[in-house]
């Protein structure tokens, strides 16, 4: 985002900090405030819909993952 044509940029630098501090404050505010069951209530359906929509794996990637380490430590 650009500064309005004809604002200070050290107040619009403040501003933005400003913003920043209290959007901070209201992120943390909701996550005390949070309801964990109701959260995983809402999205148990969407959860449940992907697995029943994902092919099973074979391999949970941590071969592949080992693997790819392998080379790089050569």
């Amino acid at each position: 985002m650009t500064p309005a044509p004809g604002l200070d940029l050290k107040q619009w630098v403040t501003n933005w900090r400003n913003a920043g501090t209290k959007l901070e404050q209201l992120r943390r505010e909701d996550l005390r405030n949070l309801d964990t069951v109701a959260a995983v209530t809402a999205l148990s359906e969407a959860f449940e819909l992907a697995v029943a929509n994902e092919p099973a794996r074979l391999s949970s990637g941590l071969v592949e993952q080992q693997r790819l380490f392998a080379t790089m430590r050569r």
